[in-house]
């Protein structure tokens, strides 16, 4: 069976948390802006903006953490801070990386731009100056074009489920009873009868095939555990083989 590659997973993630962020933001109701910055930030006001916007969404708390661990780090003042800090921020900048540059592409620009400054091995505080930093906010996460990049999101993540379900087959498992028990949701040709189906059952192999069906065998593998053969069944309905 195809698995997702990592990208598919990243966009479908990303999807879910974008669209999840969004209904969060309605139910909030409209901020108050504070207006533009009309001075550059410092480490210290630039890691506390990336890591409030990170952790008031419950689905990014795990960034957040590291980006409190390194003002945490910073805040110690000594080499062992300083490089405890540069390894929370290169963490943190691969995971929004691996997201795809779908979600927090500035702030990751603002993170590397402090690591650039590790690199040149200033003395790095909280109090050091970025230049040209105003904010740290990606431009998608305002409300409106967060939205507009959700819908697209969405989709992609939805075509990457539907093309995923198409390799596996057309079947649909649902488990039941704290997974004690398991249905198995077939689509058959409209004049499909019963005659025409064939089910074998064993212990940990099933094999279904359906005359008529695009795909014959529909089922024929092993099974991730044993099955109660003679607890199991199978019925026609409307279309569906159960």
């Amino acid at each position: 069976m195809d698995a997702f590659s990592y990208e598919q997973a990243c966009k479908a993630t990303a999807a879910l948390r974008i669209e999840h962020d969004i209904e969060a933001k309605a139910r909030e109701g409209p901020k108050v802006d504070p207006g533009p910055r009309t001075s550059d930030m410092t480490v210290g006001e630039a890691l506390q903006e990336i890591k409030d916007n990170m952790m008031s969404e419950k689905f990014w708390v795990d960034l957040g953490q590291g980006v409190f661990e390194t003002r945490q780090a910073l805040e110690q003042n000594s080499e062992e801070g300083r490089k405890k800090a540069e390894a929370c921020l290169k963490e943190v900048s691969d995971q929004i990386k691996d997201l795809q540059s779908m979600y927090f592409a500035n702030e990751r620009n603002v993170i590397e731009q402090i690591r650039s400054l590790f690199e040149r091995e200033e003395a790095v505080t909280l109090g050091t100056c970025l230049a040209g930093v105003r904010t740290t906010r990606s431009e998608g996460q305002e409300t409106g074009k967060q939205e507009h990049r959700a819908k697209g999101l969405q989709q992609a993540g939805s075509e990457v489920i539907h093309q995923q379900q198409k390799k596996q087959g057309p079947w649909t498992f649902h488990e039941v009873n704290n997974k004690s028990e398991v249905t198995v949701e077939i689509e058959v040709p409209p004049s499909t009868q019963k005659a025409d189906i064939t089910v074998k059952m064993q212990p940990t192999r099933l094999l279904i095939d359906v005359k008529g069906h695009e795909m014959r065998p529909v089922i024929d593998g092993n099974l991730c555990g044993e099955i109660d053969v003679e607890g199991s069944s199978w019925t026609l309905e409307e279309h569906l083989a159960l």
